[in-house]
């Protein structure tokens, strides 16, 4: 049971994906939405900890997607707060939670949004990300 002010938090289950994709696409994650039966099995695959934050009135407030070895580390590939829930803690209990249940001493992640990460004590790391349709042949 959530403490007052903080948002339930539940694993995702797959009847679950129209209320996800509309979130998504809202946010424009585009790799995401272009075939949700591929982000379906990237939220419910092996390794993966796929977390749901909910409004008061049951709703989709948020979603975060770790994925990682159960022991040590994970990476946060996903973490997506509906814009009018934004500023009431949803993204931060999304965080402690997906990496409590990730089994993870360590969370990494790419971010556009360093004021946040920093405001978590993140500590600032370079990284890099590759699409597949970018990435030139091997030579």
């Amino acid at each position: 049971m959530p403490s007052a002010g903080s948002p339930a938090i539940r694993p995702f289950e797959p009847g679950d994906m129209p209320a996800v994709i509309e979130l998504l696409e809202q946010e424009s994650w585009d790799t995401y939405t272009q075939d949700a039966r591929r982000t379906l099995l990237a939220l419910t695959a092996p390794g993966s900890t796929s977390l749901l934050a909910l409004t008061e009135g049951g709703g989709l407030a948020g979603l975060a997607l770790a994925v990682g070895d159960g022991h040590i580390n994970a990476y946060l590939a996903l973490l997506l707060v509906r814009r009018e829930e934004r500023r009431r803690g949803i993204a931060r209990a999304l965080t402690h939670e997906v990496l409590r249940r990730a089994g993870a001493r360590r969370l990494d992640l790419l971010s556009g949004c360093d004021a946040f990460y920093a405001a978590l004590g993140a500590e600032p790391i370079a990284g890099f990300r590759i699409r597949a349709e970018q990435l030139p042949p091997p030579r």
